[in-house]
């Protein structure tokens, strides 16, 4: 007998629809949107007609083209969790033992096991600051493991993971019969990107915004006595530890007292810890880093 899923629910997600907003927003971590007075385009090229049974044609030719591959490997999704999803739900089986960093995005945990997986877990370190280690994995890989997971850039770090250390991981899981998912939403939005890009424009907007906002940032908490930090040389985020009291207290006073939000670290497994996003309107982020630094001198005071 077919028995119904547990019902699901994602706390971060709730935290992040409802109760992430303040006037100055470091709670978000993808980059700015771009307007369309920026974008070189026709308004004729916004009349899109025809078929839609699986996707746009001329959208998912265009993301074959980049991704170099035919259109018929592409799915489109609303949104990278649903991608994750779906592809969480094709490549296991209820019961299954699926293998997945720590700390994470905590929508990759709760959707794994949703999905019914057996979840085993291994460490990214913050004494490594968070590198990912095939010799950690390899610890924890049984012939049951089915799925490998993880994020490159990592979620909630920014840490970018090495081709080396990825390919090893890819032949660990080879030689169980297992598979590696890697979610990179973040990784066509790096800081100077080392990947292939056609979009140009919106690269060197991306670069321009972030370059700005990093240099607020280790200007306002590079050296901030109230918090442990490692500030990675690309990314759109980073994961200070609070050194001393509540962060959910601490979270709480910043947005209600500087009308500031960042991300507490209950939602990466780390509740020592809270997320700071860079990748919003310069002036913005600037203000709001500034508040942040102010309200860690009055809390850890």
């Amino acid at each position: 007998m077919n028995l119904p899923r547990p019902y699901s629910q994602s706390a971060y997600m709730e935290f992040s629809k409802l109760k992430s907003t303040a006037k100055y927003n470091l709670a978000t971590s993808g980059v700015l949107n771009c307007p369309l007075a920026e974008l070189d385009f026709r308004v004729e090229d916004l009349d899109l007609h025809g078929s839609n049974s699986y996707g746009y044609p001329p959208l998912l030719e265009a993301i074959a083209k980049m991704k170099g591959v035919t259109p018929e490997w592409v799915v489109r999704a609303d949104g990278t969790s649903m991608a994750n999803h779906l592809a969480l739900a094709a490549l296991f089986a209820p019961g299954d033992e699926v293998l997945i960093e720590e700390p994470t995005y905590e929508l990759i945990l709760s959707t794994a096991l949703y999905l019914g997986a057996k979840v085993k877990r291994f460490r990214r370190r913050v004494e490594d600051n968070y590198a990912l280690d095939p010799e950690e994995v390899a610890k924890h890989l049984t012939p049951q493991t089915r799925l490998i997971v993880l994020t490159n850039m990592h979620n909630p770090s920014s840490v970018l993971a090495s081709e080396a250390s990825l390919r090893a991981i890819g032949e660990l899981a080879n030689s169980v019969g297992a598979r590696v998912l890697v979610d990179e939403v973040y990784l066509e939005a790096l800081h100077h990107p080392p990947v292939a890009s056609s979009i140009h424009k919106l690269s060197r907007r991306a670069d321009a915004l972030l370059d700005a906002n990093r240099k607020a940032l280790v200007e306002t908490l590079g050296s901030h006595p109230a918090i442990e930090l490692t500030i990675p040389p690309l990314g759109t985020t980073v994961f200070p530890r609070l050194i001393q009291g509540d962060v959910a207290g601490f979270c709480d006073f910043l947005r209600e007292k500087y009308e500031t939000s960042v991300v507490p670290g209950v939602y990466f497994e780390r509740p020592e810890h809270f997320r700071v996003g860079i990748p919003g309107e310069i002036e913005m982020t600037r203000e709001g880093l500034s508040r942040l630094a102010a309200a860690l001198h009055e809390w850890r005071g």
